[in-house]
């Protein structure tokens, strides 16, 4: 997604002393740059737990394939239409997953690059009505192709996480960097966010059953394992299970901290309006959600080390 930049937890610090010391009478950048770095940290675990969703759905399928006596090979082999078409007889959860990932990654990616995008106006890095009008339009494009390759209910207007008038009020700002204006601008659109937000939390939900699932699968041939080994021979299908059930948890516990996130977004994205208003303004919900994405940082780093180590059986 355009104008998602990686900008250091460092930096997010070093504004927040300089606002303290700052003119009281200015807009205050550190609650938008703590909203950008704490939405890309969320899309950065939310991917995680696609990329283990997907790999979990995939062995599970190749275990069911491996039991069915009366799966059919060619099932399993791409038919190619014209130019790159192709299609694939096989229907399984997996492939859905898997499909469907480019669309849940556009609609994430979006919502991340709306909090660049804020950061950006927020701190005049943005400086050009022009440039705004090009990457919000990427931003609604992204959700739009979300709602529809999942055929989501969305509201009258269509799902845009930057709404008409919410725009025209964000071009106003950049051009005359009237704080009320960036105000408005941040309310207009809360009910966009709001909506955006919906859909990651049902999302993560989804992904947290497909966890669930999959980890019902894999721990089968353990069972078999475990059963055929003699007793004093089950080490290796202990340690498997011990294994499976630390990566299962850590998983869950990250989605966990994942809803949780994207449940707070919407306060925070409010306390923004409320910080362009006031520089002294209670910027609470915006501090509760970064330091979820501190968390959730150290739960993902936890998780891809879990998952290492049953890759490595």
């Amino acid at each position: 997604m355009a104008h998602v930049r990686y900008r250091p937890v460092a930096l997010v610090l070093a504004i927040a002393a300089a606002a303290c010391t700052g003119c009281g009478s200015t807009l205050n950048p550190a609650p938008f740059r703590q909203f950008d770095v704490a939405v890309r940290e969320a899309q950065s675990g939310l991917d995680t737990a696609l990329d283990l969703g997907v790999e979990w759905e995939r062995e599970g399928r190749i275990q069911e394939l491996a039991a069915d006596s009366a799966a059919v090979f060619g099932s399993l082999i791409l038919e190619f239409g014209a130019g790159y078409a192709w299609s694939l007889a096989d229907t399984s959860t997996y492939m859905v997953m898997q499909e469907s990932g480019a669309t849940l990654t556009a609609l994430t990616g979006a919502l991340a690059g709306y909090a660049a995008l804020l950061a950006d106006v927020a701190t005049a890095e943005l400086t050009s009505p022009e440039t705004f009008e090009l990457l919000s339009g990427d931003l609604n494009q992204g959700v739009a192709e979300f709602a529809r390759a999942t055929r989501r209910e969305v509201n009258a207007g269509g799902l845009a996480l930057v709404s008409t008038s919410a725009g025209e009020l964000f071009r106003r700002y950049i051009d005359g960097r009237q704080r009320d204006l960036l105000r408005r601008a941040i309310e207009e659109n809360q009910e966009s966010v709001d909506e955006v937000a919906g859909h990651c939390v049902a999302l993560v939900q989804i992904l947290r059953e497909s966890v669930k699932g999959a980890y019902v699968q894999r721990y089968e041939p353990i069972r078999a394992r475990w059963t055929d080994a003699r007793v004093g021979k089950r080490a290796k299908p202990a340690e498997e299970m011990l294994n499976l059930n630390d990566a299962c948890i850590q998983a869950l516990r990250m989605l966990q901290e994942l809803e949780q996130a994207y449940r707070a977004l919407p306060a925070a994205h409010a306390a923004l309006a409320a910080a362009a208003a006031d520089p002294g303004a209670d910027v609470e919900a915006i501090q509760r959600l970064f330091e979820s994405s501190r968390r959730l940082q150290r739960l993902c780093a936890k998780l891809r080390a879990r998952t290492a180590a049953l890759e490595e059986e």
